[in-house]
């Protein structure tokens, strides 16, 4: 699937790490970088606490596909972690894996992917597998993508799985990965052994809307208490102006509401495991101005608008949406109710890594490493 932010921040933080490092610390606007002394005095008219002593760590590096792709050839070749598991998998050949959810040092569970021949041609089929003591075994097949050719002449496939542990969700399409087009997004109750789709592209909020593609793709994340966040973007064709939704599912009620529908914001829910986190029956998302032309839809993932980008916070209960960092931050997830976001700054020549603690309204900056500038396009430095 096509995705317009081609860079991913990879952070690699154990929860003892982030227990024990630093200690709390008095905030001095003299010892900080420019980007909190910008927001510092909005964070403390909220009652937010900050505290500004990080430990200085390496290089966070920022990989491309390419990097995705070789860590998913060595997860393929059992080659992981030793936090993840002891001894070694072995998956099918030609199988690479797609997503993976390791609950002990023992059990756990895989998606894997390949592409098998249709009379259409190619189509991408994801497979769960099991494992315990280091042996996996074929749970199930998750395949409910039709063996269609498309007008661009690409073939139907199943992309994007996440899974907790309870569910797997995925995008069942006829797209080739380029753009998914008329999507379903479909689940699968690990427990009960059993399908059913959560949503498609056909779930429109507007009488007279459809739903835009590429750019717009639904973006969905999933998390551990069995809650799915779907945001999508539609443009109504009677007004032309164009509708951001996020979407709240619940897949052990199968039931479903609407936390969002704005036609000022964009959100970003997830782009490549990042961007949301939810803690507390609170979510919080990064969002942005929604632009009202489809070119100007191209700004909704560039690292050119970092600055201007905003963290919210979305009540679950009351569905109200409050501004919590107004400047600089993204959301990157959560750790034991704590929510973990990333400060880019583009004169600044780190990443910090900062907790909210909800419970207590502390902001904690716990991770300081040397951010990595390049160029990826004609006069744009990330």
């Amino acid at each position: 699937m096509k995705k317009l932010w081609v860079l991913i921040v990879i952070i690699v933080l154990s929860t003892s790490f982030l227990a024990g490092c630093g200690k709390k610390s008095e905030i001095d606007l003299s010892k900080v970088p420019n980007y909190l002394k910008e927001i510092y005095s909005t964070l403390a008219s909220e009652g937010i606490k900050v505290n500004y002593n990080p430990y200085v760590g390496d290089d966070i590096k920022m990989v491309s596909h390419v990097m995705t792709s070789k860590l998913r050839e060595e997860l393929q070749e059992g080659k992981f972690p030793s936090s993840w598991i002891k001894g070694k998998i072995e998956l099918p050949v030609n199988e690479s894996v797609e997503a993976s959810f390791i609950f002990d040092s023992k059990n756990g569970y895989i998606v894997t992917g390949k592409y098998v021949m249709t009379d259409k041609g190619p189509k991408m089929v994801l497979y769960l597998h099991k494992f315990v003591n280091s042996i996996s075994s074929l749970l199930e097949t998750l395949d409910k993508a039709p063996n269609k050719e498309t007008a661009s002449g690409g073939t139907a496939g199943n992309f994007s799985p996440q899974i907790n542990g309870d569910f797997v969700v995925w995008l069942a399409t006829p797209g080739d990965g380029g753009s998914v087009g008329p999507y379903h997004i479909w689940a699968y109750d690990i427990s009960k052994r059993e399908f059913f789709e959560v949503t498609s592209f056909e779930d429109s909020p507007l009488p007279n809307g459809c739903i835009l593609d590429d750019s717009c793709d639904p973006l969905f994340n999933l998390y551990p208490d069995n809650k799915l966040i779907v945001q999508t973007v539609f443009e109504d064709t009677k007004s032309k102006l164009f509708f951001t939704r996020i979407k709240l599912y619940d897949l052990n009620t199968k039931k479903d509401e609407t936390l969002v529908l704005s036609k000022d914001y964009n959100y970003n829910v997830e782009i490549y495991g990042y961007n949301s986190a939810l803690a507390d029956e609170t979510f919080f998302v990064t969002r942005c101005k929604l632009y009202q032309t489809r070119e100007e839809n191209e700004k909704f993932a560039s690292f050119t608008d970092i600055a201007n980008r905003e963290v919210v916070q979305i009540n679950l209960k009351t569905k109200q949406v409050s501004p919590f960092i107004f400047k600089h931050f993204i959301v990157y997830g959560s750790s034991k109710g704590n929510i973990l976001l990333v400060a880019f700054d583009p004169n600044y020549a780190y990443h910090d890594v900062w907790l909210y603690n909800l419970k207590d309204k502390t902001l904690d900056c716990v991770l300081k490493c040397p951010s990595v500038k390049w160029k990826i396009r004609e006069n744009t430095i990330y």
